[in-house]
């Protein structure tokens, strides 16, 4: 009985309203308890006549109640939305239904084998499934990758032509490089089924059950994606349907990740790209390299050897550009594996012309090298120092006294540094405190000159300004000429002394620091310690202020209290500083799926609109902001990864602007869904896993034909609701005439 009413109406459980259909009885039946009998001799004239006229009344009161209790029964059974199965069809008949099919495009799915890849035996697959369908059910395709796309605008419905046309599609398809995310698939294809009507939904996954995408340990997500399944108006039937053997000997390997060894990047000097390589395969690897290309130019190729099953191995390259703009650096594996995909890797670069850096001086001086920034300068700038090369470096630094702050604008510049500053103006602190919450980069060195209370008071304000930790009092005597503390570098992990903590490469084991302020960083965990002396007192603390960043150092940038200066990693240190509190400031050029992509141009070369090409080649136009000296640009639908310029509407000459849309490279794990993951995906969805296309296409069939009922069932409410007014009115017209003479006592 339960499986007949789960199997006959779309919302059974609104069934469970359909006792209030005898609520007009139940009121009818109160009202007579209420009735209270009077004797009144008058009465005894009336009798008569009441006696011939209580057959009516009473079949007119039972009309009545038939048609309220009726309408209410009505109403509780098109919402419950009954399906009549109509058994004249003898079994041949399908019932419209609405389908899904959700493909997984992952990268995975290009995996070969005999001759064809996954993916291929996936379309063929879904063809199957379509040719399986009646005319007039609907099917939607979407594509499982990082962010679900669908093949078409709507649900199509299936005819000859339409029918031609999806499959058409299908073969046009192609799996994208990089992972899937189905329980977004999977939440699309519920808001797919939604927006169509017929009375059966199923969904149709289509997938090699490659264990990475499923996300089955997100316990989370899975059970909002249920939820919103259970608060639908149906629940669909899901099939999974493993294409593909099991993988058995696989080998492959893949570009699993690309960075630079800074973040920003100018032609002043050359740069280093780390790439790594995953064998992701079963079996040993050949002897393969990588070639590094900067925009189609090959500039150069490392051997990568020979790669054990899941190991990983990088390879560096160092390259100098030549000129600023947006420059595109793809790395590819030589030779052949089982998925090509993954073979290649993209990273855009934005080569800066200048950056431009604030130095507020603290203690200026006229002697030369005796400015509190004058070793800062050289270091930043070397351009002016005696014997060194000219170099145009990327940094353009600003060297202005603590008088000159109240007329400079802090936003034309990407950082500012305050070198041993007694105190900063009201205007300037604001201006500043305002500067960074907005993504700007702030350096503090304080020295002698600091005024300890201003700085805890105005720059700490409880743990609520600028400052990292909470300047003490100074520690040491640098004029007693003894060792002092060494900087413990080892294992420093940050991007600001990453370069730097490393031994072999640099003299900073070398550097003793004589004097120091004693920091004492905030217990809410705001701010973080880099570098330690050897004391174990902090020497460099960094904190997030908005989306900015701040550094404080226990040292001012001179001479006077640390050799740091003298030694060769004071140049690599202060430049990586500059180059991390910058960061937040720039343009993010390399993006997950999914992510936004803004480009923020010098509104005096950019025009107000612009073309993006996608990586199909696909042009979307894109309508400026303006921000200030800068025209912004966004787009919001990256989600296909692989590379995208921003050209000139024309479409022509260099692009603006360069994006990668890079996928995570777990995509390259083949690691299967375990018989666990299987259980609970089971009974999360109901899922019914299978390998066989035409088993999945006979559990798809519907045996016996019909259709839904809920709207002629509203139409019949309607209709009663009609008849109810219509009777009422008529048993009222009726009495009120038959006593408008009134009564005539006396009279025979």
């Amino acid at each position: 009985m339960l499986d007949w009413i789960a199997n006959s109406f779309r919302n059974a459980w609104n069934l469970w309203w359909l006792p209030l259909a005898l609520l007009p009885l139940v009121i009818h039946l109160l009202n007579r308890l209420r009735r209270k009998s009077i004797d009144w001799g008058a009465m005894r004239f009336l009798m008569a006549s009441q006696a011939t006229r209580n057959k009516r009344i009473l079949l007119e009161e039972i009309a009545l109640l038939v048609i309220r209790v009726l309408v209410l029964a009505a109403l509780v059974l098109a919402v419950a939305r009954p399906f009549i199965r109509n058994p004249r069809y003898g079994g041949r008949g399908q019932t419209r239904q609405d389908v899904v099919i959700v493909l997984d495009a992952s990268s995975s799915m290009g995996l070969r084998e005999g001759g064809t890849t996954r993916f291929t035996q996936a379309v063929s697959a879904a063809g199957k499934v379509i040719d399986s369908l009646a005319d007039g059910d609907t099917v939607s395709v979407i594509l499982a990758g990082p962010v679900p796309r669908s093949l078409t605008e709507g649900p199509e419905f299936l005819n000859g032509e339409s029918r031609a046309a999806l499959k058409r599609g299908l073969d046009g398809l192609a799996p994208w490089a990089g992972g899937m995310d189905m329980i977004r698939a999977l939440d699309s294809a519920q808001a797919c089924l939604a927006a169509s009507r017929n009375p059966q939904k199923q969904i149709v996954v289509i997938t090699d059950g490659q264990a990475e995408g499923w996300e089955t340990g997100q316990s989370r997500r899975w059970a909002f994606l249920r939820e919103v399944i259970d608060q639908s108006d149906f629940r669909p039937k899901v099939h999974v349907l493993s294409v593909g053997a099991a993988p058995g000997r696989v080998t492959n390997a893949a570009v699993t990740g690309i960075e630079l060894d800074r973040a920003v990047v100018g032609a002043d000097r050359p740069v280093r790209v780390r790439v790594t390589v995953t064998n992701t395969g079963t079996e040993t690897g050949k002897d393969r390299s990588v070639e590094l290309f900067v925009d189609d130019n090959k500039v150069g190729e490392e051997d990568l050897g020979r790669l054990q099953a899941r190991a990983s191995n990088t390879v560096e390259f160092e390259h100098r550009f030549s000129r600023a703009g947006p420059h595109l650096v793809r790395t590819s594996l030589t030779g052949e594996d089982q998925i090509d995909l993954d073979d290649v890797g993209y990273y855009s670069v934005q080569v800066y012309d200048r950056l431009g850096v604030l130095l507020v001086d603290g203690a200026p001086s006229s002697r030369p090298m005796g400015s509190e920034t004058s070793y800062l300068s050289a270091a930043l700038d070397p351009s002016d120092v005696e014997d060194e090369p000219a170099i145009d470096y990327v940094v353009d630094a600003r060297r202005i006294e603590l008088a000159e702050t109240e007329d400079v604008e802090c936003s034309d510049y990407r950082v500012v540094i305050l070198a041993n500053v007694p105190r900063l103006g009201e205007r300037f602190l604001g201006r500043l405190s305002q500067f960074v919450s907005d993504g700007g980069g702030v350096l503090i060195a304080p020295g002698d000159q600091v005024e300890l209370d201003w700085y805890n008071d105005h720059l700490l304000a409880g743990g609520k300004g600028l400052l990292p930790a909470k300047l003490g009092g100074v520690v040491g005597d640098a004029k007693r000429g003894e060792a002092g503390q060494r900087i413990l570098a080892e294992g420093a992990d940050h991007p600001t002394v990453r370069l730097s903590a490393d031994p072999d490469k640099s003299d900073i084991d070398k550097v003793h620091v004589y004097r120091w302020f004693k920091l004492t960083p905030q217990a809410d965990g705001a701010s973080r310690i880099i570098l330690r002396l050897s004391d174990g007192d902090p020497f460099v603390m960094d904190k997030h202020y908005g989306r900015g960043r701040v550094l404080l150092l226990a040292t001012p940038l001179d001479i006077d209290w640390t050799n740091l200066p003298a030694a060769k990693v004071y140049v690599v240190m202060v430049h990586e500083m500059v180059y991390w509190l910058a960061q937040p400031s720039l343009s993010r050029w390399n993006v997950e799926p999914g992510q936004a992509l803004v480009a923020r141009l010098d509104a005096k070369t950019a025009g107000t609109t612009s073309v993006l090409a996608d990586p199909t080649g696909r042009a979307v136009e894109l309508t400026g902001e303006r921000d200030g000296a800068s025209m912004i640009f966004r787009y919001e639908n990256a989600d296909l990864p692989g590379v995208y310029r921003l050209m000139s509407p024309e479409g022509k000459g260099d692009p603006s602007a360069i994006f990668t849309v890079r996928p995570t490279g777990k995509e390259a794990s083949l690691e299967p869904l375990s018989g666990r993951a299987r259980e609970g995906l089971a009974e999360r969805l109901g899922a019914a896993f299978a390998e066989d296309t035409d088993a999945v296409c006979r559990d798809m069939a519907i045996d016996t034909a019909g259709s839904e009922l809920w709207q002629p069932l509203v139409a019949v409410v309607l209709g009663l609701l009609l008849a109810e007014v219509f009777l009422t009115r008529r048993i009222a017209a009726a009495r009120h005439g038959r006593y408008a003479d009134g009564v005539v006592f006396g009279q025979t």
